[in-house]
């Protein structure tokens, strides 16, 4: 190799240059638009954990369960983005957790009651399904679904209680 310098015209450093500047502001725009976006999902977390809060007390209170949901627990990742669930008033061992689950009429939340000491889930309610609606899912074979339900929230709430003694 020879230790040759090797001369670049001015007219190139320039478009460099430019070219530099032009990925340097697209870069940042970028970067503060993925900054805006984790800001407000941050920001609307509490509001939203409040609504499904909120919801679950209402199917509660119209199937005539008198406890309200008080202390949310933190479920496994994986379930984070579809169930949520929360200790309830009174029996310390009672928890409601809702839980998408997708019918003909596309995802819809389903809300089921958790008993620690006997290790037994409970289906409770559809929430925001008309009672047409209802009638159709019902038809349509979500009994197995359903089922499969309360034979998986015993699993995933032991965990959910164990981290929430911790």
């Amino acid at each position: 190799m020879s230790d040759e310098i090797i001369e670049v015209p001015n007219e190139q450093l320039e478009f460099y240059k430019k070219q530099l500047i032009k990925l340097g502001f697209f870069a940042a725009i970028i970067t503060v638009l993925f900054g805006l976006i984790l800001l407000f999902c941050l920001i609307s977390k509490n509001s939203y954990n409040q609504g499904l809060k909120n919801r679950v007390n209402k199917i509660l209170n119209e199937n005539s369960i008198e406890a309200s949901a008080e202390t949310q627990l933190a479920l496994p990742s994986a379930l984070s983005a579809t169930a949520a669930a929360w200790k309830l008033s009174g029996d310390n061992d009672v928890y409601a957790v809702i839980i998408r689950i997708t019918t003909i009429y596309s995802s819809v939340p389903c809300i089921f009651t958790y008993n620690a000491s006997e290790d037994e889930a409970v289906f409770v309610a559809f929430d925001g399904v008309s009672e047409k609606a209802e009638r159709s899912i019902r038809q349509t074979g979500i009994a197995n679904q359903i089922s499969y339900w309360k034979k998986k929230i015993p699993g995933f709430m032991k965990e959910a209680i164990k981290e929430e003694v911790k």
